[in-house]
């Protein structure tokens, strides 16, 4: 078996942190061969990660005076693991331990591209991705691209096509399925009101604003919906979404439950399930709930066209009065045919995108990439 070194940027909670996780421990044998290096403090993925016996380092990489040292820190690093694979996740882990990996002499590098939006970055990480497209060409032997999307628009921002591949998210079906906690739930079909969830961290490019007012205007259509927020910075020490709350007259009708561990639960009481984001690559959080088999309304961004299938409401971004027309329409279907579609949702996901389907293709990868050399 092929040993690996994961470099990632960070290990809080995240997209990228938490398909590393799934990745590695959808086969538990794999940790014998597997390193996780962070850029940053170990996060709480990096904590389960390190509970599950993964072993995680860290380069406390915090300031920019600390670079050459946790740079040459790193070199030293992958010249004792020896790694086969060197495999890195997001912009400033595949520039720092793309050239680190390199120029200690491993021969295959990947790097890992997570994002589908190249605008809108803050000014370091645009530099960061213009030094990788200029060097993209002489670092890295293949580049992973979680979408379609996300492969196109890198292109343009001069990467190196030609050693471009997308490999999808993965979704754990032992850990997101409805089957499993249902019959611990609450009877939805019989509560009064009808419950509109969104799970992500509290960010612009997360659309949670565009929440907010969706749900203002869909109260005044269906005054029986309630709303759940759920992520890092939603909760109720966030002012300036309580201040938007306040503002729109829709603060009562709000649950803010901030960063949870159980997003299964969570998804399980909503009726709804929304992702309002402003720009997405492959959304991890839209698959999981589409694995719980919720009925889905999504801004058609990134690949979310792809992951849903058709079995998704999707409504352009940046479209408040979209989400509410589409919030009322899917609210005032009877339950029933709210599980239907959630149905079709959960069938989709299950047959096209499991961790094994993705992870295999990562192993396949990795040998291709051993073998030509």
């Amino acid at each position: 078996m092929l040993s690996r070194v994961h470099i990632i940027t960070s290990l809080g909670v995240g997209g990228a942190e938490r398909m590393l996780q799934r990745l590695i421990m959808a086969d538990p044998n794999s940790k014998a061969y597997t390193w996780v290096i962070c850029l940053d403090e170990v996060g709480k993925v990096g904590l389960d990660m390190q509970a599950a016996g993964v072993s995680v380092y860290s380069l406390r990489l915090r300031r920019p005076f600390s670079f050459p040292f946790a740079f040459i820190r790193l070199i030293f690093l992958l010249r004792k693991l020896k790694p086969d694979i060197v495999q890195t996740w997001m912009y400033h882990a595949d520039l720092f331990g793309g050239v680190a990996a390199r120029l200690a002499g491993i021969k295959s590098v990947v790097w890992g591209i997570r994002r589908t939006a190249v605008p809108g970055l803050k000014k370091a990480t645009r530099w960061v991705l213009r030094l990788s497209a200029m060097v993209s060409s002489v670092v890295p032997h293949r580049i992973v691209c979680v979408a379609y999307a996300a492969r196109e628009s890198h292109a343009k921002a001069g990467y190196n096509s030609k050693t471009m591949v997308v490999i999808p998210n993965g979704f754990d079906f032992e850990k997101f399925s409805p089957s499993l906690i249902s019959s611990a739930m609450p009877d939805s079909a019989k509560r009064a009101n009808i419950v509109v969830g969104c799970v992500c961290r509290y960010a612009f490019d997360k659309g949670q604003d565009l929440f907010v007012e969706a749900a203002a205007l869909a109260l005044r259509e269906n005054p029986a919906l309630r709303f759940t927020l759920i992520g890092k910075g939603c909760e109720t020490s966030n002012p300036q979404l309580i201040e938007q709350l306040r503002r729109v007259g829709v603060l009562e009708h709000f649950t803010l439950l901030g960063e949870r561990s159980d997003i299964p639960l969570c998804l399980e009481q909503m009726d709804i399930f929304c992702m309002p984001s402003r720009t997405e690559g492959f959304p991890n959080g839209l698959g999981e709930a589409m694995a719980m088999a919720r009925p889905c309304i999504a801004t058609a961004v990134g690949d979310t066209k792809i992951l849903s299938g058709g079995t998704v409401k999707l409504v352009p971004p940046n479209d408040a009065l979209a989400i509410a027309k589409a919030l009322v329409e899917i609210s005032l279907l009877t339950y029933e045919q709210r599980m239907s579609i959630g149905e079709k949702s959960l069938a989709r996901v299950r047959s096209e995108f499991s961790i094994e389907r993705a992870r295999n293709l990562y192993e396949d990868l990795y040998k291709d990439l051993k073998d030509n050399k």
